[in-house]
């Protein structure tokens, strides 16, 4: 909690929802690389258009869900 009554001292505090809604999105990502490399035991699938798009679309609603 010390690093947050610094920070808010600073006037970081506006930044906070950006820098969460940034880092479940580098989350959501890892979790979708490493669940392809265990699954598929590669990444070569993950480069697939059809695999791609579900990721984009992924990320798209998992944002869509912060702004409502």
């Amino acid at each position: 909690m010390k690093i947050l009554e610094q920070l808010s001292k600073y006037k970081f505090s506006r930044y906070f929802q950006i820098l969460f809604i940034l880092w479940d999105v580098i989350l959501l990502n890892t979790a979708v690389i490493i669940s392809g490399l265990i699954k598929f035991e590669s990444l070569d699938r993950l480069f697939l258009k059809e695999v791609q798009t579900i990721s984009l679309l992924e990320n798209l609603i998992w944002l869509g869900l912060f702004i409502i």
